[in-house]
């Protein structure tokens, strides 16, 4: 910081200094400091300061006002649109507005219709809302292009396990993505989701134990509470739900799962 700030005062390479000055208050957990430092740089670090800034007003509860930085970055730096776009519907997406956020990946994908992070977030965003055709045809086309990619083939296959009859389509899917990515804790789950679909209990439990023990995800937590509520192992299943509610209190996934099951 001393010597960023002798930068600073002498008006030399003032910019980067800014944003490492904005770096570092973020760092701390300093989010004023570091928006006051974001604010004032200019030149080629100028789109990630913003970028970052969003993301810092967001978190401070001014989602609005992280809006405009975001839109604004799009008409100063053409170049910097899609992560932009990006940017902006994942907030949309943090915010509970999944079908804002949908609309603004359609407006992008109409600007950059081979933008790869933009279509699979759309189809994300679309199976999310249980859109399963734009979500299965988006991710049909990122395929198309990665064919052996396991994170495009565990979307798909998951989406298909989850939101279809299409068990046996979808298990072979994540079983390919598996078998690429076997110590990933969302592969693992959705591998033990498709079990579950088709009904090979033991086999379920044993890979959403694994996923539970590496990532204490809500959704992971919900799927291994309901195999363990079909094998009968119920105070199990509802201690595993009320844990993961106390850490994510207002997961839709959990809540869902704890009242079907009740």
């Amino acid at each position: 910081r001393r010597y960023l700030l002798q930068l600073v005062n002498t008006g030399q390479y003032a910019d980067d200094a800014y944003f490492y000055l904005g770096r570092l208050a973020q760092a701390e957990g300093d989010a004023k400091g570091a928006m006051r430092w974001y604010r004032q740089v200019q030149g080629a670090q100028r789109p990630d300061a913003v970028l970052r800034l969003a993301a810092l007003l967001a978190e401070q509860g001014q989602p609005d006002a992280a809006r405009k930085q975001l839109q604004d970055l799009r008409l100063q730096y053409p170049q910097q649109a899609a992560q932009s776009y990006l940017a902006e519907a994942g907030l949309l997406r943090w915010l509970g507005r999944p079908q804002e956020a949908l609309a603004l990946y359609e407006q992008a994908l109409a600007q950059f219709p081979d933008h790869a992070e933009l279509r699979y977030a759309r189809a994300l965003t679309a199976a999310t809302l249980g859109d399963v055709p734009t979500a299965e045809q988006d991710l049909r086309q990122l395929l198309a292009q990665a064919p052996d990619d396991p994170q495009y083939l565990n979307a798909l296959g998951y989406t298909l396990v989850d939101q279809t009859t299409r068990y046996l389509e979808g298990y072979e899917l994540v079983e390919r993505a598996y078998a690429l990515r076997p110590d990933d804790p969302a592969i693992m789950d959705s591998m033990g989701w498709a079990l579950f679909r088709l009904q090979r209990l033991d086999e379920a439990r044993v890979l959403l134990e694994q996923a539970y023990a590496a990532s204490q995800d809500g959704e992971i937590a919900a799927h291994l509470a309901e195999v363990l509520w079909q094998l009968g192992e119920r105070q199990q299943a509802r201690q595993i739900l009320a844990d993961a509610l106390k850490r994510e209190p207002s997961h839709r996934i959990l809540l869902d799962t704890k009242s079907r099951l009740q």
